[in-house]
C-alpha cells in the first residue's frame, strides 16, 4: 500500500496542479491534524478542493465531510491567506516539499508543506522567517519554530538537474548497500521508481552503488531523463488489494491489474479517499472529536502562557527601569 509520496509522484502532481496558479483561496478547513483542504476559484476554470495530508499526499479531491470547529492554526491560516491568490506553486529542488506562494494583505507569503517524515505544515513570510507552524520540532540539523529561517535537509543530489558526474559522486560516496536503495532514499525515488530505473537501465538493483562503472552510470542517467519525460497515464495498481498510485506503467507492475485514470491527481483522489480510506465507528469519530478538541485546548493554554511570560518580563523592565529613576 502506498503511504507516502517519492519526489517523482510530486513532480508529477505539481504538472496536473498549476491550474491553480492565478486563482483565489476561498477558505481553508483544518479537518484533522496534519491535514489542509484549500478551496480554490480559479477564473475561468470553476473551483477546485484542494487536500494535502503532510507526510502523505496532496491531490484534488471532489469529496469533503462536515468539518468541525476551526483550530487557531487554521483560523491564522484564513486570516492570512484567505480572499489571496496564489502566484506560485513548485517543489523545494527535489526534495518532498511543496511551496505554495501568496499574494496577500502582508505581501507575498509562503506555505511549506512537508511530505517526508511526519509531515508538517510552515507558513512563512517573504524573507521565509517561520510565523506559525502545525507543529514546533527541533532536529539534529534544523529547527521548526516561530521567528527562525525555515530551513530544510537536502538530497545528495538534484534529481531534476543531476548530471551524469553528479550521480557518479553520489554513488560514489553512498552509504547504502545497493544501487536501489541508493535511488530510492538518497535520489528520492522511492522503492517503486528506483526498481523501475534498475529494471530499465539493465542493472542489478542488489549492486553496490560505488561499484558501478561509466557506463552503468550513463544508463541510469538516461534512464531518469527519460522517466522525467513520460507522458502521464495514471492508474492505481492492485494485488488483490490497491497496492500503488502510478503516473504511467511501470514495468515491475506489468503483470499486476490495474485501473486507467484522466489524471494523475484524480488517481490519487479515488486511491486515498475511497479504496484507503479507513472506516470508523461513531465512537471512534466521536473519540477523534474530543481529542482534537482537548488538542486545541492544549494549544490554546501555551499560547496563554507565552502572553504571560511576555507581558511579566515587560512588567519587570518597566518596575527596573521606575526604580533607577532619579526622584
Amino acid at each position: 500500500m502506498k503511504t507516502q509520496l517519492s519526489s517523482l509522484d510530486i513532480h508529477f502532481l505539481l504538472k496536473e496542479l498549476q491550474v491553480l496558479i492565478g486563482g483565489k483561496v476561498d477558505t481553508v478547513y483544518h479537518p484533522a491534524k496534519k491535514e489542509l483542504l484549500l478551496l480554490f476559484h480559479v477564473p475561468r476554470a470553476g473551483k477546485f478542493m484542494l487536500r494535502l495530508v503532510a507526510g502523505k499526499a496532496l491531490f484534488l479531491t471532489s469529496s469533503k465531510e462536515d468539518q468541525s470547529a476551526p483550530s487557531s492554526f487554521c483560523m491564522f491560516l484564513r486570516k492570512h491567506i484567505g480572499n489571496s491568490k496564489l502566484v506560485n506553486l513548485h517543489q523545494m529542488e527535489a526534495e518532498r516539499i511543496v511551496c505554495f506562494e501568496f499574494d496577500t494583505k502582508a505581501g507575498k507569503e509562503k506555505l511549506y508543506v512537508e511530505f517526508f517524515a511526519k509531515g508538517n505544515f510552515v507558513f512563512c513570510d517573504a524573507s521565509d522567517t517561520i510565523l506559525v507552524a502545525e507543529e514546533y520540532v527541533a532536529f539534529k540539523d534544523r529547527s521548526i519554530k516561530s521567528k527562525l529561517t525555515y530551513a530544510y535537509p537536502h538530497l545528495g543530489a538534484n534529481l531534476f538537474l543531476a548530471r551524469e558526474k553528479e550521480l557518479a559522486a553520489l554513488f560514489k560516496g553512498s552509504s547504502r548497500d545497493s544501487i536501489v536503495k541508493s535511488l530510492a532514499v538518497e535520489l528520492g525515488l522511492g522503492g517503486p521508481f528506483a526498481e523501475e530505473v534498475c529494471l530499465l537501465a539493465s542493472i542489478e538493483k542488489t549492486q553496490k552503488p560505488f561499484e558501478l562503472e561509466k557506463k552503468e552510470i550513463l544508463s541510469l542517467h538516461r534512464v531518469l531523463v527519460g522517466l522525467l519525460h513520460t507522458p502521464i497515464s495514471a492508474r492505481i495498481v492492485f494485488d488483490g488489494s490497491p497496492l500503488d498510485v502510478v503516473p504511467f506503467a511501470l514495468t515491475s507492475y506489468s503483470s499486476l491489474r490495474f485501473e486507467g485514470y484522466d489524471s494523475f491527481n484524480l488517481a490519487f483522489d479515488h486511491y486515498f479517499t475511497h479504496l484507503t480510506v479507513e472506516k470508523k465507528s461513531p465512537s471512534e469519530k466521536k473519540k477523534d472529536s474530543l481529542l482534537r478538541l482537548l488538542e486545541q485546548q492544549s494549544e490554546h493554554i501555551r499560547e496563554l502562557e507565552s502572553e504571560v511570560a511576555e507581558n511579566t518580563s515587560k512588567a519587570e523592565l518597566i518596575y527596573a527601569a521606575f526604580l533607577e529613576r532619579d526622584f
